[in-house]
């Protein structure tokens, strides 16, 4: 009965063909109500209506009646519970899903990085639809190519082809994304595209499902799944999978807008440390290898150059080299301007960016294709809209520079280039600042030594006449004038040394300098010099030219007083008041009058080459003296403190 029974459902469920969807708890209610009822009213009438009714009112009627009913009975409550449990299957199956859903848009939003929502989405996914292989592909900005770093089940051989495929080769993926509607192929080889059966038969699948990720009306990439049996997707799993595929087209879209946004930070906290480096030095060298190693790091990139421009050759010259075949890089180091990328740039100003140098006729040094090279970028490098070099980039990958990438080398160029100019103007500036000092020696030289040396010769000649005459006691006179012109040379000569010797810059600091040359003064002249600071804790922070200039004047009015004011006592003071600073010297000597200085006074004091430091460091001088009351010479320089975060001298 049990073996009958089963017959019976399977044949009447098998040829009834009752429709789940279409049929709920409401609608099973009525029929298992109004089916018992039909049937006793339809039997009953059978039994007293119909020919053979007194038949059934037999013993043997009786029986076959009432086992119709049983059996009728058995198999009403095998399809009716049949029909609970497939309800009951697909509310389970749904409850499974929307769980599924929920648990996917749970962990969308756990995440702000693509990658790691791309994974868990598909993982997920295809766990929900029991796929066997799937992918999710995005979009390139251009919208002309789909590229993928998340696939699970897929072979090595399509895992290569979707990696970065450009739209046009990807019928399904263009249909997908030009009509933002999903695409579903139940049986592969029913269909008629014969390289798509070809690829499913080799790779072991039978049906493909591509999906839109679609957010703000916008299709940004295409979910791809497959499965070895046919049959495995159909409209509903295509709607279930589409709400799913469009929560990850809003996390994606939602992650890649953080993405960017911490991009940029870390562009700009970059741009901003490579900014600090390359304006910490003005030794040319020294700002283009950090610059170069810099570029280097922020670009992602395994060799770079540095160009300068040869305004006098017309050409670019390798200026700095660094990372991978140093060697090879420098199989050519000029360039004339539009020959090779960093003539190109030269000639243009414009960036120069090849994807394969293997393929680019333009690209003339060999060594670096055969290294490997296949990437390679060449920006200019400007100041003040003039090209001054270019920087070179390159990796052995071949690559498409996006052009956020190009921009952002673009800037670095542009920084570097600026650091360049202003380094080869420091250059300029230091030259002509040894030029300027060069000429104040000589002055200095010129006032002091070459008049001593002139009074020598000039004294000499008397001793001559005066022996030829044999006046001895004028002889005597002269000689002793003589031997005092050459102490007097010795003194200055030994001076010049120590003043020379306290302005070459040295761990002590400025402070201790002078400390140390006004100790070494009184040593060697016996004149004690009062050093005082005013407020007393003053920290000085100078430009190294300043310091310079303000040690030589102090060393020049310090002289003078060795030699021309017989003081015994001498002092410097430091003040520092609002925007300026002060630097007086003075004496207990004879002092002068300014006023009866003539121009043709030997030696002048060397006021003017004082008034010259002074001025070249934005200062002014002022000397007041009369007789008897000793002099002061008082230099003034513009002053930042170093509460206000650095001191800077005018130049």
């Amino acid at each position: 009965m049990g073996s009958f029974g089963a017959d019976i459902k399977g044949f009447i469920i098998g040829n009834v063909m009752l429709d789940i969807h279409k049929i709920n708890l409401r609608q099973l209610k009525w029929i298992a109500i109004l089916a018992p009822i039909a049937f006793l009213v339809v039997f009953d009438y059978v039994r007293h209506f119909v020919a053979w009714g007194a038949f059934l009112h037999t013993r043997l009627g009786f029986a076959l009646i009432y086992t119709t009913a049983l059996v009728g009975v058995f198999i009403f409550t095998e399809i009716v519970f049949h029909l609970i449990q497939r309800i009951q299957d697909k509310v389970v199956r749904q409850n499974e899903e929307l769980s599924a859903v929920s648990q996917i848009a749970e962990s969308l939003g756990l995440s702000l990085s693509v990658n790691a929502i791309l994974r868990d989405a598909l993982d997920r996914v295809m766990r929900l639809v029991r796929a066997d292989g799937g992918a999710i592909c995005l979009l390139t900005t251009d919208r002309l190519e789909l590229f993928s770093e998340t696939y699970s089940g897929l072979s090595p051989r399509i895992v290569e082809r979707i990696r970065r495929q450009k739209l046009a080769d990807a019928p399904i993926g263009t249909k997908v994304v030009t009509t933002g509607s999903p695409v579903i192929i139940p049986d592969v080889q029913e269909g008629d595209n014969a390289s798509l059966k070809e690829t499913a038969r080799r790779e072991g699948f039978g049906s493909i499902m591509s999906l839109p990720l679609i957010t703000q009306g916008k299709v940004v990439g295409v979910m791809v799944l497959t499965a070895q049996r046919a049959g495995t997707f159909n409209d509903s799993t295509s709607r279930l999978v589409s709400g799913i595929a469009n929560q990850v087209a809003t996390a994606v879209e939602r992650a890649s807008l953080f993405d960017e946004g911490s991009r940029r930070n870390r562009e700009m906290a970059a741009l901003n440390e490579l900014s600090t480096a390359v304006s910490s030095s003005l030794n040319l060298k020294e700002v283009m290898n950090t610059a170069l190693d810099k570029a280097l790091e922020l670009l992602g990139m395994e060799a770079g150059e540095v160009w300068l421009w040869d305004e006098s050759a017309q050409e670019m010259v390798m200026a700095s080299h660094s990372g991978l075949f140093p060697e090879a890089f420098k199989e050519i180091t000029r360039f004339k301007r539009g020959v090779g990328f960093p003539g190109l740039v030269a000639a243009t100003g414009e960036p120069f960016v090849c994807p394969d140098i293997s393929t680019e006729e333009r690209f003339i040094r060999n060594a670096v294709r055969k290294a490997g090279i296949r990437f390679l970028a060449c920006v200019p490098l400007k100041a003040k809209g003039k090209v001054v070099g270019a920087l070179d980039l390159a990796t052995r990958e071949s690559r498409q520079l996006t052009p956020r990438e190009l921009q952002l080398m673009t800037s670095v160029g542009n920084q570097i280039g600026i650091a360049i100019e202003n380094a080869l103007l420091y250059q300029k500036v230091q030259s002509l600042a040894v030029a300027e000092e060069r000429g104040r020696i000589a002055r200095e030289l010129h006032d002091g030594v070459a008049q001593v040396l002139a009074y020598v010769n000039t004294k000499t000649l008397a001793v001559k006449r005066f022996l030829d005459k044999g006046e001895l006691e004028l002889v005597r006179r002269e000689l002793s004038q003589l031997e005092a012109a050459a102490k007097e040379v010795y003194a200055d000569a030994r001076e010049a040394i120590l003043g020379l010797r306290s302005t070459i810059s040295s761990p002590k600091g400025f402070i201790p300098a002078l400390e140390e040359y006004f100790h070494k003064f009184y040593q060697m002249n016996g004149i004690p010099v009062s050093f005082i600071m005013m407020p007393e804790d003053l920290t000085l922070k100078l430009d190294p030219q300043a310091e310079i200039q303000i040690i030589r004047i102090i060393q020049e009015s310090l002289s003078n007083v060795r030699k021309h004011s017989h003081a015994s006592q001498a002092s410097v003071k430091l003040e520092a008041r609002d925007s300026n600073m002060s630097v007086i010297i003075g004496d207990n000597g004879r002092g002068f009058d300014p006023s009866q200085l003539s121009r043709g006074n030997w030696p002048r004091f060397g006021l003017r080459t004082m008034q010259e430091r002074a001025e070249s460091i934005g200062g002014s001088l002022v000397v007041e003296s009369h007789p008897g009351g000793g002099t002061e010479v008082t230099v003034t320089i513009p002053y930042h403190s170093q509460e206000e975060g650095y001191a800077n001298i005018a130049r």
